[in-house]
């Protein structure tokens, strides 16, 4: 083999397995997910869902070490709710996880560029929490 055909080979290759390896470092890195509760810390049925959430998250891989999750907890309080929504974008997460319209709504008006997970909303789409997909 010339030495040109050998160079030839071996940069095609590194091109070749450049976006494995880059896709190898990105799956590395530590995720955050912010998570906006507007109940109580020390409500049961808040804990269970947490908890819920967690393992669900562990049973898929994203375990100790692959994510960290930042809660904050609303209590009901409508005001501090807000807040914890425009602080929980400063920390820019990969994604912010919410349940029901008073943690979403503060957190939709805060960020268009961080992906935002809820449960709880009756018509996404008809209440305009959801943009229509276009077909």
């Amino acid at each position: 083999m010339r030495r040109r055909d050998f160079v030839k080979a071996v940069v095609g290759s590194a091109t070749t397995a450049w976006p494995l390896i880059a896709r190898a470092e990105q799956s590395n890195r530590i995720r955050r997910i912010a998570v906006l509760q507007t109940l109580d810390e020390n409500d049961p049925d808040a804990q269970r869902r947490l908890a819920a959430f967690v393992d669900g998250l562990r049973q898929r891989g994203w375990g100790e070490g692959s994510v960290v999750i930042d809660v904050l907890w609303g209590s009901g309080d409508t005001e501090r709710t807000r807040q914890y929504a425009i602080e929980l974008i400063c920390m820019q997460p990969d994604v912010i996880f919410c349940g029901g319209s008073i943690a979403l709504l503060p957190l939709k008006r805060a960020t268009r560029t961080i992906p935002i997970v809820f449960t709880g909303i009756f018509d996404p789409v008809g209440s305009g929490l959801r943009p229509k997909r276009r077909l």
